[in-house]
């Protein structure tokens, strides 16, 4: 690559002879190029990575590269874990369920009713039941997002737990069973073959 640096005077009173941050170098650069125009007014501006010199990089201070970002391995919530939550919120759809009044004649109350205690007991009631139908509404709908994640969560660790096995038949048996034998192996063929050979806990 052709190398297009002006050539220079070492005593023209730009020289560096401590160091200087990289934004007070441009400063210098920029003085070295108001020079040379001056000195050659009809020609074309030159560019100014043309005025840096060999010796300018002992004095020049870089910036110091940002440090390196470390990242953290994603952790998966288990699928004990949602299973648990999944029963919860199965028994808090369940208690909706049974929560509404066993008493008939309180079953039949309405808001327009023309007692004002009745018609008081009817608002309450219809109150309640659109409640209970918010939280329904909105526990069922948790339920079906828990049950993704959870078969999501499953075939994770069914597809890990093959993984290990694989690894585990390989380090134990090598010369009877390739890296490419076991590998074709299905995910419940590895398993079980390593559970039988005790090399995982059942």
């Amino acid at each position: 690559m052709a190398d297009f640096r002006i050539s220079y005077d070492a005593a023209d009173g730009t020289a560096l002879s401590s160091p200087i941050s990289g934004e007070d170098y441009i400063e210098v650069l920029l003085a070295r190029q108001a020079a040379y125009q001056g000195a050659h007014p009809y020609r074309f501006p030159p560019l100014l990575e043309w005025f840096v010199r060999d010796e300018d990089v002992d004095y020049v201070e870089l910036p110091k590269p940002a440090p390196k970002r470390t990242t953290t391995p994603r952790v998966y919530r288990g699928a004990a874990s949602i299973r648990g939550e999944l029963k919860r919120v199965d028994a808090q759809l369940a208690a909706i369920g049974a929560s509404g009044p066993t008493d008939r004649a309180a079953a039949n109350l309405s808001p327009f009713a023309r007692s004002k205690t009745a018609a008081r007991a009817g608002r309450a009631r219809f109150a309640r039941m659109d409640r209970d139908l918010e939280r329904y509404t909105a526990l069922t709908r948790r339920r079906d997002q828990l049950a993704g994640r959870l078969a999501v969560a499953a075939a994770r660790e069914k597809q890990s737990a093959a993984n290990i096995a694989r690894r585990k038949l390989v380090e134990k048996f090598p010369e009877s069973r390739s890296a490419e034998e076991v590998s074709e192996m299905s995910d419940a063929e590895a398993f079980n073959a390593a559970l039988l050979c005790g090399l995982l806990e059942g």
